[in-house]
């Protein structure tokens, strides 16, 4: 795009360099006291007449005409303006100066320094055994391997043998404190340090029930379960199976109600057995 602008630049230029010898040879031409007619045509040159149509519209046409000098015998004429005192020295028709501002404000490509960040793999090349060290300990305990007791509560004596992978820290706590840590959380994914690797485990299997139809930690006289305490729960990190008690209180409302107040989506309105996150 800067190199097509930079060619109209000089087209341009020369345009104005010709127009700007025709006045020069006009003025030269009136000083001029003899000479036959052949001859002024022959010092002027011929002036060509341009004319183009362009349709513009329907029924619209622009008409656009080009008036073109023609080569003459005569000295070179500097293409300054007329107030330049290089008005009257003898110079090649074109502004050298000129073309060489043009030259230096092309927008070619150009060497810069280089940096970091022109090879950011090259970079990182040098920091891939660190980075590699890091995820192999994401895979096991990490610094946590030393650590007997859970720091979850005052006290825990229990050995410290789960994760969540959707909370911010990759701490390990005991089954208990994983639950109480997610009662407010229920969908989160938990992973069991299963001699030597983590494999996959469910908040419902360490213990988790969630009430609905009161404020979390609040106690429900009459709890209801789903449907063989068996219910399926959607949501963007993947399919949860729950343990769900809906509130039977005197005052509750049905259960489509208590899980659109959860935000969760029944997939029916009669005895719902699942539903998605919103």
């Amino acid at each position: 795009m800067g190199r097509r602008r930079h060619n109209k630049e000089k087209e341009k230029w020369y345009v104005l360099n010709a127009a700007y010898q025709a006045s020069q040879r006009q003025k030269t031409l009136a000083g001029w006291q003899q000479g036959s007619a052949a001859q002024l045509q022959q010092t002027i040159g011929d002036l060509h007449k341009h004319i183009s149509h362009t349709i513009t519209g329907p029924g619209r046409v622009s008409t656009n005409t080009e008036y073109f000098v023609g080569p003459i015998d005569m000295p070179n004429i500097p293409a300054v303006a007329p107030d330049s005192s290089l008005a009257d020295t003898a110079y090649d028709a074109i502004d050298c100066a000129y073309i060489d501002y043009l030259n230096e404000t092309d927008d070619a490509p150009r060497k810069h320094n280089h940096t970091a960040g022109d090879h950011p793999m090259s970079t990182w090349l040098l920091e891939r055994d660190s980075f590699l060290l890091e995820l192999l300990q994401l895979d096991g305990r990490g610094d946590y391997i030393l650590q007997d007791t859970c720091r979850g509560g005052i006290e825990c004596p229990f050995p410290p043998l789960y994760r969540c992978k959707d909370c911010f820290t990759t701490e390990l706590y005991c089954k208990h404190c994983t639950v109480e840590k997610h009662r407010e959380i229920p969908l989160h994914r938990i992973e069991y340090w299963n001699d030597g690797y983590f494999s996959h485990a469910k908040l419902k299997s360490l213990g988790l029930r969630i009430q609905l139809g009161h404020m979390c930690g609040e106690c429900c006289y009459n709890p209801s379960p789903a449907f063989h305490d068996n219910f399926v729960v959607l949501d963007i990190n993947g399919v949860h199976e729950v343990a769900l008690d809906f509130c039977a209180c005197q005052l509750a409302q049905s259960h489509a109600i208590q899980l659109l107040r959860t935000r969760w989506y029944p997939s029916t309105t009669t005895a719902p057995q699942s539903a998605a996150t919103f």
